[in-house]
Parts: structure tokens; C-alpha cells; sequence
């Protein structure tokens, strides 16, 4: 089964132009948790599941009205 959430954890980063160890501090979860998520080694479950989903949307909702501004 595909991880869904590791394009998107890259996206995120991406757009608050930020690097694994920031975001895994400014969300956090240990550094070596986002890797291991990005690159598919594993999947988020349970609470960190729901705090991932909550963090992504966050960035994702913010994306948006920030483009509707423009």
C-alpha cells in the first residue's frame, strides 16, 4: 500500500520553504520520523496519524487562501 502522506509532507516543507529538521520541530515529531514518512519507510498511525493530518491540512488550508488572494 502507497503512503499518502509523504508527497505531502515534501509539499508542505516546500511551501514554508523549510528543510525535515525544521518542520519535525516546528510540528513535533523527531526528524527521523519525517524522513521515514517521506520516504515511504513507514506510515503514521494513530495519534501521530491524526497530528500529521491536522499539521497538513493547516499548511494546505493556509496555501489556499493565500492563492485566492492573489
Amino acid at each position: 500500500m502507497s503512503n499518502p502522506y509523504g508527497r505531502r509532507i515534501i509539499e508542505a516543507r516546500k511551501k514554508l520553504g523549510i528543510g525535515q529538521r525544521k518542520a519535525a520541530k516546528l510540528w513535533g515529531f523527531d526528524d527521523s520520523t519525517i524522513q521515514a514518512w517521506e520516504h515511504e519507510r513507514r506510515q503514521p498511525q494513530g495519534l501521530y496519524r491524526e497530528k500529521l493530518e491536522e499539521v497538513l491540512r493547516r499548511v494546505e488550508d493556509n496555501q489556499a487562501r493565500s492563492d485566492s488572494r492573489s
